[in-house]
């Protein structure tokens, strides 16, 4: 498998002696194994330690790859990154257990984010309707202390009644 390539994810690094292997993945996932490939590049003798590998991961990169090393721009800050081994190779493979595991991790923290929103949101409407309740007591109150007061706030309280009728459309 040749370079370059463009728009991976750095997923994980692991330093071996002797050789390191760099899993880089698309940012789209697919449920079939085979349908977005992940990319290995194999180091073989490195020149360069696991902090250098490290702090790429979770970084969107292009890459490209030559006999004696790879060239990674990270492609937000524009920094390029060369990692020189003694032979540098890269080959298709498929999602593993780790990746399955790593974006089910994902998906959870998705979905605790907007379970979060969600009760946010839900608390705010909740908190929007009561304020509508009340203000429509008052304006019926107000409303039937006179003729006058109630032809005034005849609107009010309509716009009021529409308002609680979409949060409650049971009343």
């Amino acid at each position: 498998m040749h370079g370059p390539f463009d728009t991976l994810c750095v997923a994980r690094a692991v330093m071996q002696p002797g050789e390191a292997h760099l899993r880089l993945h698309e940012f789209n996932f697919a449920l079939e194994p085979d349908a977005t490939p992940v990319v290995v590049v194999r180091f073989v003798r490195p020149g360069f330690d696991i902090q250098a590998l490290e702090a790429l991961i979770g970084v969107e990169v292009a890459m490209s790859l030559f006999e004696d090393r790879a060239e990674i721009t990270h492609l937000y800050e524009g920094t390029v990154t060369v990692l020189r081994a003694d032979s540098v190779s890269a080959e298709a493979a498929a999602d593993d257990t780790q990746d399955y595991l790593e974006r089910i991790r994902e998906l959870d923290e998705a979905v605790a984010r907007l379970h979060a929103d969600l009760r946010n949101a839900s608390h705010k409407e909740h908190g929007a309707l009561s304020l509508a309740i009340e203000l429509l007591r008052r304006a019926e109150i107000k409303a039937a202390a006179s003729e006058d007061l109630m032809s005034r706030q005849a609107a009010a309280i309509a716009v009021l009644e529409r308002l609680i009728r979409h949060y409650r459309p049971e009343v």
